[in-house]
């Protein structure tokens, strides 16, 4: 019997889990969806669920949509239209009148012997739990930032806790004086101390997640690092219980106090909230300025929606070039649409593509000097292919491993216990004119990893190297079976498999800034906090493979010997690109200098563009206002990043290249003509779609509701055990974006509008993906994606309303 309630259990915290946000540490930053856990439930059904647990808004406040409406951006028949949709019989004019009469109701929600306690001392009991446990799970979880790590780690974080927890006297303090006696009774095993708070609180097993997910929200941060942990090692087909463990601390928190009150108060107190609880949980009902704020919401969405329709309704005329000179693949990322975009404009000989930031080369990259992989590719994927750096010198290895050898020193001598203290007296007046340079911006703050001591030459000739082999314990290198294969699924999905221009580019992407926490995030949002340098270069060698292209012509790809294939890095806060010779072109070709020349031109036009979102923008001044914000240590505001994401076109680029997205919209290349058995697509939309879904959620999640789904204040960020930042001295993990991501100060620069999908293919061919892909078509379903088709003249046909079902859009052009 016991194990069957343990089994109960259990899978309640599983459950409860999958619904917490995923924290990624800061130096493999991932773009998360925080809601991934709830896609199953309607949008409404998860905002109602996460205000009565955790106080959670999904929406702006209202008077931000009352705003919208008063500047007309909020359409009055779209109102009108979803009014009628939701089956409410009231004009538009007469829902706007309600909805200014009504005033933000008191918060009801379910509470934990945490909220209860609070409110019945004078002491914030919820505030001194979160720092207790943060400060441990920091020593406990820590990367290597501490000097001392004052947590077991040789144990299970709950049974690490405990040991730490039975010598802290900070709880006597604060009035617990019995806390060490109590803390005796619990069992040491972390489930059956779940089963024995559970039982001790007489808490009903359908309350059981409804109250676990209460309580767990109150430390998202630490609780979602947790899950993420979990994650990665499930992905490896690992066992793992992170969450588990830390729901244990919780509980153990929650039994400590429940059990120093006085019980006939507080068991009274407790006894009323379980029926409030209840009576919430099992009710349909939904507070009134919740429901306006739902029904605004979803207009305001259709307005912006109709918007970029209009622009698919336009007279386009064909964009195509007779014989190309030139042909570039960038990633998807929003901030890649604006070049590409003014790159065709400077040189109309020069094809765009748009690829998925890895190019469908998931890897494991090891740089020369390091000694541990890391990740390349989307967290959905476990990649299987480890690649190495290799150098055109030996004498650029031997610098690099110098360099690594001299940093590690430097460190040990700054932080050392016996050294740290004496640091500054020798060696801090040495630092002033350092600091009063980079003050000035005239000098870098810290030497561009990537090429502290190395000459340009050496940087652009560094490569990977492809031949399989073993380094570090590890197979590495790509056997050639697997290049061709790789070669040809890339190839097809970028809809690029003959008409080969003489050059390719294969345009990844990054950024360049200093002291920023959050520098991971600006990478390649796909790329798990990475910049796609090391992707383009292994896309690029295996295409210019004379083997792999002999063989990919049996495939009916031809690609012609002069054909040369280049990775480029566009680096996203400059708008510069940088071309890797690695040996595979003439850098004093004419025609190569034509396309150098062009991107130059293309870097000027982009640059003044995306600086205008900037307040301290000028005209003819971008190339030096965007180079000094990625070197400046106070910019808070380095690049917009992806903010303003808010769209995702899976077309041929015919159909967008005369449209101006403004930045805001993810663009892949795809012809549904030559895809066959929609393969490709199926691929698109079940990675791709996801990686910018996620995005584009992590953005509307931090704009809607910063204090729980954002990072806060970044001026006020401290860096803690090389994971993340808290805002401030103490307090949970901070997650998801600043708010100086997301607003220059006197506006958003992002509106909160879940990502718009534009397809061109068949009806048929989507619904059978959906079918086939449950995770996909929840997404659909329940309205985290609103997904749109385009017809065969690139029109936007119909609207995917759920289960299926779609509905013909006619022509917004009027």
């Amino acid at each position: 019997m016991k194990e069957k309630i343990t089994t109960g259990v259990f899978e309640t915290i599983k459950n409860v889990g999958s619904k917490m946000p995923l924290v990624w540490p800061l130096e493999r930053s991932v773009a998360v969806n925080p809601y991934l856990g709830l896609s199953q439930e309607k949008f409404e059904r998860a905002a109602i669920r996460l205000d009565r647990v955790g106080s959670i808004q999904v929406t702006m406040p209202l008077n931000y949509y009352l705003e919208k409406w008063d500047h007309n951006e909020i359409d009055e028949a779209d109102l009108s239209e979803i009014l009628r949709i939701e089956g409410r019989e009231i004009s538009s004019h007469n829902f706007i009148e309600m909805a200014r009469s009504i005033k933000e109701e008191p918060l009801a929600k379910t509470k934990t012997l945490l909220d209860l306690v609070s409110e019945s001392n004078a002491f914030d009991w919820n505030r001194f739990v979160v720092s207790r446990v943060s400060h441990w799970a920091a020593s406990y979880f820590d990367k290597g930032q501490a000097s001392w790590v004052a947590a077991n780690k040789s144990k299970k974080p709950f049974e690490a806790w405990l040991e730490e927890a039975e010598i802290d006297r900070t709880p006597k303090i604060a009035g617990i004086s019995n806390f060490s006696n109590i803390l005796k009774k619990l069992p040491r095993n972390p489930i059956l101390a779940t089963e024995f708070v559970l039982e001790k609180l007489q808490l009903d097993s359908e309350l059981h997640e409804e109250y676990l997910h209460s309580l767990l929200l109150k430390l998202p941060g630490w609780i979602g690092y947790a899950a993420q942990l979990d994650w990665d090692n499930n992905l490896e087909g690992k066992k793992s219980s992170f969450v588990a463990e830390m729901t244990a601390v919780l509980l153990a928190w929650e039994f400590i106090l429940f059990s120093a009150q006085k019980k006939e108060e507080i068991s009274l107190k407790w006894e009323e909230s379980k029926r409030l609880t209840l009576r919430m949980k099992d009710s349909n009902s939904v507070k009134v300025s919740l429901d306006t704020r739902l029904l605004l919401h979803k207009a305001f969405e259709r307005t912006h929606q109709n918007e970029v329709i209009r622009k698919f309704d336009k007279k386009v005329e064909p964009h195509e070039v007779a014989k190309p000179k030139a042909q570039a693949i960038f990633c998807i990322d929003v901030r890649s649409e604006v070049y590409r975009r003014k790159l065709e404009s400077v040189d109309s000989s020069i094809e765009t593509f748009g690829y998925a930031g890895f190019f469908g080369i998931p890897i494991n990259y090891l740089p020369t000097g390091c000694e541990t992989p890391e990740a390349h590719s989307p967290v959905l994927l476990a990649p299987g292919i480890n690649i190495t750096e290799k150098s055109a010198s030996k004498e650029v290895e031997e610098t690099r491993i110098k360099r690594r050898n001299r940093f590690q020193v430097w460190k040990s001598f700054k932080t050392g216990a016996a050294t740290s203290f004496g640091f500054v007296s020798p060696m801090g007046l040495s630092f002033l004119p350092k600091i009063i340079s980079d003050s000035l911006n005239l000098t870098r703050p810290v030497k561009d990893p990537q090429k502290a001591w190395f000459n340009p030459k050496s940087i652009n000739q560094l490569g990977v190297d492809l031949s399989p082999g073993s380094k570090n314990g590890m197979n590495t290198g790509i056997p050639i079976d697997d290049q061709i294969q790789l070669a040809k699924n890339s190839l097809k999905g970028i809809s690029l498999t003959d008409d080969f221009a003489p050059y390719v580019l294969v345009v990844g992407h990054g950024s360049s800034m200093v002291n920023n926490p959050h520098a991971t995030g600006y990478q390649c949002g796909a790329c798990g906090g990475h910049s796609g340098e090391a992707n383009a270069k292994v896309f690029a060698e295996i295409l210019n493979n004379v083997e792999v292209r002999s063989r990919l012509q049996k495939e009916g790809i031809y690609i012609p010997v002069e054909t040369k294939f280049i990775a480029c890095l566009h680096n996203t806060t400059t708008d510069e690109i940088t071309f890797y010779q690695q040996g595979f072109h003439d850098e004093t070709d004419p025609e190569f200098l034509e396309i150098v020349k062009a991107t130059n031109k293309a870097s000027q036009s982009t640059q003044e563009e995306r600086m205008e979102r900037f307040s301290d923008h000028k005209v003819g001044l971008a190339d030096k206002l965007v180079k000094s914000k990625s070197t400046d240590w106070s910019q808070i505001r380095p690049e917009w990043g992806l903010t303003g994401c808010h769209s995702f076109v899976i077309a041929p680029r015919a159909r967008t290249a005369p449209l101006d997205f403004k930045g805001r919209t993810f663009l892949h290349s795809y012809d549904w003509r030559n895809d066959e058995n929609f393969s490709i697509l199926e691929s698109i939309m079940t990675a791709p779609m996801i990686v910018t879904s996620w995005i584009n959620l992590q953005y509307y999640s931090s704009t809607v509701d910063n204090k729980f789904h954002g990072a806060g204040n970044k001026t006020l960020h401290n860096v803690t055990s090389g994971l993340g930042v808290i805002e401030g001295a103490s307090g949970d993990l901070r997650m998801g974006l600043p708010w100086q991501a997301l607003h220059d100060g006197e506006k958003l620069q992002h509106e909160p509008i879940k990502l718009n999908v534009f397809i061109e293919a068949p009806k048929e061919a989507i619904n059978e993906i959906l079918k086939n892909n449950s995770n996909v078509a929840d997404l659909c379903n329940n309205g985290w994606i609103n997904l749109l088709a385009l017809n065969s003249e690139g029109k936007v046909s119909h609207r995917y309303v759920s289960d299926l079902q779609w509905e013909v859009i006619h022509s917004k052009a009027a």
